[in-house]
């Protein structure tokens, strides 16, 4: 069944269900970051929602209200974050929030979801922290626990005892560097540990650090593809040559598409999001996306996982009413929901179960990696 026929046939099952209780549009609250460096990030996600909430209100909305995104700023910043959700909540009223960009905002608004009983619901925070973050805290996206532990392990497959890790200050980020450090001293590994600010310019102090403790390899942990073409073009111009591992956020950076930085980049090992390509859902939804507007969609997955979390979150509205107890109820029985991110079944905590896939770029191209290489 093709995302088109699929959507139609729940938009058919959905009217079946009672109408809410109030008129006029309904809205979910939405704390995306859209200026700074990870807008790069949090523009696809937002483009993906509104892809959805437009195919959604063309087919009659929810019992034939509207729905909408009431979208703030969050700057992938705590204090920003916190600040939003006070308004969406207090003043707005919004059964659920959505935050699609960074773990540092749900972090930071988990709390206070929970406290006002307020759904929290992201497609792209990922950090590990997130699974005890609370009752109300969903995502579809897969913990990074996953992630750390595939790059550790794949890194000691290869032979890379001695890992250095530069990571950015940041949840999401430390979050990754945390895993994948306690994994490769269990496998009998050791990690030296360089910390960056996210407004940094330069890093080559900490690559100075790094270099100077001879290290095997390095695993560069990103909050937003500015960053990753920092480290690649500061390792370039240094000429240093080693083995690179990364985390997913990486792969959006222009760096990998430079001819200029081919033998920096040559061999580069990163998680990534796990995908199935071939998934008819999936290709509608890059299609949809291409006609909506004009342009390939950059973080495909987390933009995909977006049009899902919409889907879903208008499909929990339509069945259990807009009280945030009872959305939450419809999210814990989800099993096996097809969508263009993949099957969704939600655990104990709200996390997905899925995981993270291993990439490599040889010859220039990123293809499909083994955790173990082949002797």
């Amino acid at each position: 069944m093709i995302w088109s026929a699929y959507y139609q046939q729940r938009a058919i099952e959905g009217g079946r269900q009672p109408a809410v209780n109030t008129a006029g549009p309904i809205q979910i609250g939405a704390i995306i970051p859209l200026s700074g460096d990870v807008a790069a990030v949090g523009m696809p996600i937002k483009k993906a929602a509104e892809l959805a909430l437009e195919e959604i209100n063309k087919s009659g909305g929810i019992n034939g209200r509207q729905l909408r995104l009431n979208i703030r700023d969050g700057r992938c910043d705590a204090r920003e974050a916190v600040n939003a959700a006070e308004t969406l909540i207090t003043i707005d009223h919004v059964p659920i929030i959505f935050t699609g960009g960074c773990s540092s905002e749900t972090l930071a608004v988990a709390p206070l979801a929970e406290r006002s009983r307020v759904i929290l619901f992201s497609p792209s925070a990922t950090s590990p922290e997130i699974t005890n973050a609370g009752e109300y805290v969903f995502r579809n996206a897969p913990s990074d626990a996953s992630q750390g532990r595939l790059l550790a392990e794949a890194a000691f497959a290869r032979g890379y005892q001695k890992v250095g890790v530069l990571q950015e200050q940041t949840d999401y980020a430390v979050g990754i560097s945390i895993i994948f450090s306690a994994r490769l001293k269990e496998l009998g590994g050791s990690v030296q540990v360089e910390t960056y600010r996210s407004d940094a310019v330069n890093v080559r102090d900490e690559l100075a650090n790094l270099k100077n403790v001879g290290i095997d390899a390095l695993l560069f942990v990103v909050q937003s593809p500015a960053k990753a073409d920092l480290i690649l073009n500061q390792l370039h111009e240094s000429e240093w040559h080693l083995p690179l591992l990364t985390n997913d956020v990486s792969l959006g950076a222009s760096s990998f598409m430079d001819e200029r930085y081919a033998d920096t980049t040559e061999g580069l090992i990163a998680a990534n999001l796990g995908v199935n390509e071939k998934n008819p859902l999936y290709q509608e939804f890059l299609k949809k996306y291409r006609e909506a507007y004009g342009e390939e969609v950059t973080f495909p997955l987390y933009a995909a996982l977006s049009y899902d979390a919409i889907y879903l979150l208008r499909d929990a509205i339509l069945k259990n009413g807009l009280n945030p107890e009872n959305i939450r109820a419809y999210l814990m029985s989800v099993k096996d929901r097809p969508g263009a991110g993949g099957t969704l079944t939600f655990d104990k905590n709200g996390d997905p179960v899925a995981g993270h896939v291993l990439k490599q770029i040889v010859n220039g191209k990123l293809v499909e990696a083994e955790v173990k290489p082949k002797s």
